[in-house]
């Protein structure tokens, strides 16, 4: 197969378009991200869902003390586990959204 070869022109239109397009910081993100839309539980929500998570172990904390009952106990782990992976969840977002704020030698990238 030939090569086709681009004219000085063509080359220098398609720098500045590429040079463009790397200063395109929202297009910069998801191209190393790969994603494809919004995935998984919508930001709103998952902050409702841990803070109901933790207040549920909260309520659960005091009957599977008060008993001993095994349902308490599994269901106050349930709960706080839930919670604690949903607060993880939650700060590796607000890290990730504060390391894109920064400028570029607090997030790690050589420019």
């Amino acid at each position: 197969m030939e090569e086709a070869r681009l004219s000085a022109r063509e080359r220098r239109i398609l720098a500045e378009i590429e040079e463009a397009l790397r200063r395109d910081e929202t297009l910069d993100r998801r191209l190393r991200s790969m994603r494809r839309g919004r995935r998984g539980v919508p930001r709103r929500l998952l902050p409702l869902g841990v803070a109901l998570a933790f207040a549920g172990a909260a309520v659960l904390v005091v009957p599977a003390n008060a008993t001993g009952r095994a349902a308490y106990v599994w269901a106050f782990a349930a709960a706080w586990v839930t919670a604690l992976a949903g607060l993880t969840v939650l700060v590796v977002r607000w890290c990730r959204r504060w390391a894109a704020s920064r400028p570029d030698e607090w997030n790690g990238r050589d420019e």
